[in-house]
């Protein structure tokens, strides 16, 4: 599916996308291989990141820990045991290690933190609004870049 909308010139939403597996993969390889994982990782990581999809705005809701924990637990009727919730904690560090990366060698990627304990519908507004300028910014530039070509097409002749 994500290949099929790669040069897809509409917005197109993906949850957690390439994010969650680099986290749990991080952990994975980190437990197995506590003093090398880098060497492994780093390269797993370049090779699920090349040619990537661009990516223009990534959405990230978040609550803390504990509440993460409750809500799950409530949920599905489940009690985490203590090594669950440190593995739940390196998950979610992980996930935010790796969006920040990306977003730092991934000029014009843009990122919406959010707080998950806000009303639902709050957080959608701020997700609207954020498609909302990234649309008018594309338009405007498409519009600018447009007009560029006119402009040069009428020195040309």
């Amino acid at each position: 599916m994500q290949e099929k909308n790669r040069n897809n010139k509409h917005i197109t939403l993906y949850d957690r996308d390439v994010f969650s597996i680099l986290a749990y993969q991080k952990e994975l390889v980190r437990r197995e291989y506590p003093n090398t994982y880098n060497d492994f990782f780093n390269p797993f990581r370049e090779m699920l990141l090349f040619n990537n999809k661009k990516i223009d705005c990534i959405v990230y809701v978040s609550v803390p820990l504990d509440v993460n924990i409750s809500r799950k637990e409530k949920r599905d009727a489940i009690i985490f045991s203590d090594l669950e919730k440190k593995q739940l904690e390196s998950f979610k560090k992980n996930m935010e290690e790796e969006i920040l990366q990306f977003s730092e060698r991934s000029p014009g990627t843009k990122i919406l933190f959010l707080d998950g304990r806000e009303n639902i519908l709050n957080n959608c507004k701020l997700i609207i609004s954020a498609i909302s300028n990234h649309s008018k910014s594309k338009a405007s530039q498409h519009t600018t870049e447009h007009k560029h070509l006119d402009n040069n097409d009428e020195t040309l002749f």
